[in-house]
């Protein structure tokens, strides 16, 4: 089974050399799949070549924080609304 390789989250707490488990599965899917129309990747192959891939993407702990964020600020929003169409 292959590895994911190391991501680093890009969503706000700039973690590095995370595994894939932090990340949703179609977070980890869609990264991979970019890898595949990299133009410049390496495809060297052999057993003295290491190769370590870097992806990066929002971590689970991110997109929560985010999508709470997003619902109190809609929730602040729908207040506002409601109270202007009580006035």
């Amino acid at each position: 089974q292959k590895s994911a390789g190391d991501f680093a989250c890009v969503g706000g707490c700039e973690r590095k050399r995370l595994p894939a488990s932090e990340f949703s599965k179609k977070q980890v899917e869609k990264a991979l799949e970019s890898l595949k129309t990299l133009p410049e990747r390496d495809i060297r192959t052999g057993p003295d070549i290491k190769s370590t891939l870097f992806l990066n993407a929002v971590c689970k702990k991110c997109m929560e924080e985010r999508e709470a964020k997003e619902r109190a600020e809609a929730e602040a929003k729908r207040g506002e609304r409601q109270q202007a169409a009580e006035e």
